[in-house]
């Protein structure tokens, strides 16, 4: 098919910015409508969002000034400190205290012929151990134990300690490393 323009330039030309005037006036209306309806939608809705920062703003302000007035912040750091004193009682407690593994290992070292019956823990790290031993055999091996362990150093073991062969009352000294 063969299209033949018989218009003279001068028409022809007139007829061509007839048609970009319409073009370009048809994407002026569309662009201009998407402002429209963009600018119909984004309004109301920064209309509404700013009206609620403001009172945001306000209230804001109000619940500073009251906070100031009711002393939160101190009561707040009080909380804080309060929280922080519980944490380490809770943390101290949780801790097994220094006795009581001082009393394991020397229960599990008495082994079953000694019998201990008075451990003394005084300041300075000084400890005193009484207790029956049914042997000689029995208490030696208790001071061996206790003095290759790793809690007592400087063990004042007396002579009268092993002067019977049963039944032996005794009592030692050290001190804590």
């Amino acid at each position: 098919m063969l299209n033949t323009n018989l218009l003279p330039p001068d028409a022809r030309e007139a007829l061509w910015y007839e048609e970009q005037s319409k073009l370009i006036t048809f994407f002026l209306f569309i662009v201009g409508l998407v402002f429209l309806v963009g600018f119909v939608f984004i309004v109301p809705s920064y209309a509404s969002i700013s009206a609620q920062e403001s009172g945001l703003k306000e209230r804001l302000l109000l619940e500073e000034g009251v906070s100031k007035r009711f002393f939160v912040d101190q009561s707040l750091n009080q909380i804080g400190s309060v929280n922080a004193e519980i944490k380490q009682v809770h943390d101290y407690f949780v801790k097994s205290s220094g006795a009581s593994e001082l009393l394991t290992e020397f229960l599990d070292k008495a082994g079953g012929g000694v019998l201990l019956s008075y451990l003394s823990v005084r300041e300075g790290g000084l400890v005193t151990i009484q207790g029956r031993a049914a042997t000689r055999r029995d208490l030696l091996g208790f001071e061996k134990q206790l003095r290759e362990g790793q809690h007592l150093q400087d063990i004042s073991f007396p002579l009268a300690n092993i002067v019977k062969d049963r039944d032996i009352d005794f009592s030692l000294q050290g001190k804590l490393k």
